[in-house]
């Protein structure tokens, strides 16, 4: 499995031209996509990412501010099936249509605060509360996780992968998943890369100790309670562009409504846009 792994990003990614810099901030400054792939328990034997990309995630990144703002996905679901009752025989047809939905957010480090953007009635609103209690955002909560810890447990010299344009080592680690009195203890798999990049990584957050920025990471996927293993998670760095963000992508604009902890089912509740 780690075999097939290492194996996978030799000729997927892109590149681009970075320099080591001085961070700004605790995040740095900048902009990073991240390819979000997940391998179902049948296809884990092969690790292989092609045809399981799930989303790609853009994160615009300054200091201690956070805007995240993705490129809308084409993915949709559909379903028909057609039924015939007895005794009548009469024809039901039934059609089920979905789409990925991308939240859009910022995340205010400082105060540990997420602001995420909705539509109602025509109308962008705002939906104000803890970071903590967010699930839509993969990787900031991780930081405020306590039952969740982690430790490094070796890295290998050889610089065999290329990831974003970026020679990367291979690491080892240990991720403990505590809820409810159940632990889980698994193992992950990533590449670093063994230089500083303009932002620090979001993948880091899963080893937040780790000090080289993370640029993959394979984690299980279980179910909430950690009992069932549903298959594999896998976060690729696609693309880090270096550059000045504008203050104003990370403000709030007074005329925007702000709300306090709207439940995700209203604010994506498509019959109330």
């Amino acid at each position: 499995m780690l075999k097939a792994f290492l194996y996978i990003f030799l000729l997927v990614l892109g590149s681009c031209t970075l320099k080591e810099v001085n961070r700004k901030g605790t995040f740095g400054e900048g902009v990073v996509t991240i390819g979000y792939y997940f391998i179902p328990v049948a296809d884990t034997a092969k690790m292989d990412t092609t045809n399981h990309l799930f989303m790609r995630m853009t994160y615009y990144i300054k200091g201690n501010k956070i805007l995240r703002r993705d490129k809308e996905s084409e993915t949709e679901l559909f379903a028909t099936k057609d039924t015939t009752t007895a005794p009548d025989k009469t024809k039901i047809t039934s059609h089920f249509e979905a789409k990925l939905v991308h939240p859009s957010y910022v995340i205010n480090w400082d105060t540990k605060m997420m602001y995420t953007f909705f539509r109602q009635k025509g109308k962008i609103l705002v939906s104000e509360d803890s970071l903590k209690n967010q699930t839509s955002d993969v990787f900031y909560p991780q930081l405020l996780n306590s039952e969740r810890m982690a430790t490094f447990l070796n890295g290998k010299d050889d610089l065999k992968i290329k990831i974003a344009g970026i020679w990367c080592k291979n690491g080892t680690g240990i991720i403990n998943f505590k809820k409810n009195g159940i632990t889980r203890t698994d193992t992950c798999l990533f590449h670093y890369a063994k230089r500083q990049l303009p932002i620090r990584s979001p993948l880091n957050n899963f080893l937040p100790d780790f000090k080289d920025d993370i640029l993959s990471i394979s984690l299980p996927t279980t179910s909430e309670d950690y009992s069932n293993y549903y298959g594999c998670s896998i976060f690729i760095i696609e693309k880090i562009k270096d550059t000045l963000l504008d203050d104003k992508l990370f403000i709030i604009p007074d005329s925007m409504e702000v709300r306090s902890k709207v439940p995700w089912q209203e604010m994506y509740d498509k019959r109330l846009e």
